[in-house]
């Protein structure tokens, strides 16, 4: 992470690695009652293991402690969400909603992908939830 100058282009100051230990790629960050959120995927990205952890930190530079209910998106026994992530939050009507791509279940050789939404909550105390894929009605 680095802050940049006013350009938004120039680094201010030095990158600072703040790689999770089990990061994989598609980071992500947001704030919400004075934390820090770093939503990452985790995992190999064309099977079950891939998946949506997070960490939480005071500041966008750490440190950061994993989130209590990490992961919130994993693959379900059911086997109808399959290799979640590669994700984005964003908000409608105060409501946060999480954007993500899961494997479409197949008999093929290939790996197909579908998109999905589904609502993205806090408890109490600032933990995300566990996310349950059911999708949204809109």
């Amino acid at each position: 992470v680095v802050k940049l100058e006013k350009d938004m282009v120039t680094f201010a100051e030095e990158p600072k690695d703040i790689t999770p230990p089990s990061y994989f790629e598609a980071p992500f960050m947001l704030k919400h009652k004075g934390n820090y959120y770093l939503m990452y995927s985790e995992g190999k990205a064309i099977d079950s293991t891939y998946k949506i952890q997070y960490s939480i930190g005071k500041s966008p530079y750490g440190p950061w402690v994993k989130g209590k209910n990490s992961p919130i998106l994993s693959s379900s026994s059911d086997s109808v969400t399959i290799g979640p992530g590669h994700h984005t939050v964003f908000t409608k009507e105060n409501q946060n909603y999480i954007l993500y791509h899961r494997i479409f279940p197949q008999e093929k050789d290939i790996v197909l992908r579908e998109l999905c939404v589904d609502s993205l909550n806090f408890d109490k105390d600032g933990n995300i939830k566990k996310i349950i894929p059911k999708g949204i009605d809109w």
